[in-house]
Parts: C-alpha cells; structure tokens; sequence
C-alpha cells in the first residue's frame, strides 16, 4: 500500500464542519418531543398518502420508457417490473384506462418492432400475466391479437414465445 506525503492529499481531512456542508439535506431540528414528533408524523401522513396514490402511475410511465430503451438488460428489467405491475391486484387498482392503453400499445409495439428475442419474449409474456379490465383490453384487442398472432409466428424460432403468445392468446380471448 502507497502512502501519500503529508500535503499532498488532494481530499481534505473529514473534520465536523466538513461534514455537515458535504450533506444539505440535513435541516437543524427542533427539540425532539413526543408532541412534535406526533405533529410531524400527522402532517406528513397526508401528503405521503397522496405521494403513494401517484407513485405507481409515475413509476408506470417510467418503466414504459425504458422498456423502449435500445439497451436490452435495461429494456428486459423494465418489462420484468411491468409484468409484475400488471399482475399485482393492488398496482392494478391504480391504473387508470389511458395509462392501460398505453401500457398495451407499447407492448404492441414492442413485439412488433424489436429485434431483441429476450424484449419480444418479455413484452409477450406481459400481455399473458395482465390482469387489466376486460374493458380496457377490449378497446384495443385487434393490435393486442395482432401482435401475439406476430409471436406465433415465431419470429425468433424461440419456443418461449411461442408458449407466452399462446398464454397471451388465451388469457385475452376467454
């Protein structure tokens, strides 16, 4: 192990001072007390509440986007989470119907479009998984059938999206 000459450190030594300018998100705090704490906690609750409810929709829009990212690992995590997403009862619940129909158009998209095998097979298994209202998937059934007939026909010779086209086929038709 090196050891660098007294002086010549380019990182100033970490005194007390220093640290508290390298963190600005530290706030100097009023004494702590079982009554401010509870204020705190009752004024907070109402606007992380509120914070929660648009989290997944805000999430949602982000995960689109990089679903479309050329990168594939960054595309393949996003779908992975969308999957998850469109599964889940209580993320459902907070979809509303153009945020589906969008969902839904970019996975159509997706399929349609990629040249990434592993992207077509996530996008595909995304619309079997989906757990969307009837209604919502119904309104853009003919691009959602047109894109798992696209997967059937198999354009990666891949045999797990062949299997998701066929689950996609039967969750979205029955």
């Amino acid at each position: 192990v090196e050891r660098q000459e007294e002086g010549s450190s380019s990182r100033a030594p970490c005194s007390a001072g220093a640290r508290a300018s390298t963190r600005p998100w530290q706030e100097e705090l009023e004494p702590r007390t079982a009554t401010s704490i509870r204020t705190r906690q009752e004024e907070g609750s109402s606007s992380r509440a509120s914070w929660r409810a648009g989290a997944p929709r805000r999430n949602l829009r982000l995960l689109l986007r990089d679903a479309a990212e050329d990168d594939e690992a960054v595309a393949a995590y996003a779908l992975k989470w969308l999957g998850f997403a469109l599964y889940h009862p209580v993320l459902i619940s907070t979809i509303s119907g153009q945020l589906a129909q969008s969902i839904l158009a970019t996975l159509v998209r997706l399929i349609m479009t990629t040249k990434m095998k592993a992207i077509c097979n996530l996008a595909v298994w995304c619309i079997s998984v989906q757990q969307l209202e009837a209604s919502v998937v119904e309104d853009g059934l003919t691009p959602l059938l047109n894109a798992i007939v696209y997967a059937l026909d198999n354009p990666f010779g891949s045999l797990s999206t062949t299997f998701e086209a066929i689950q996609g086929g039967k969750t979205n038709c029955s």
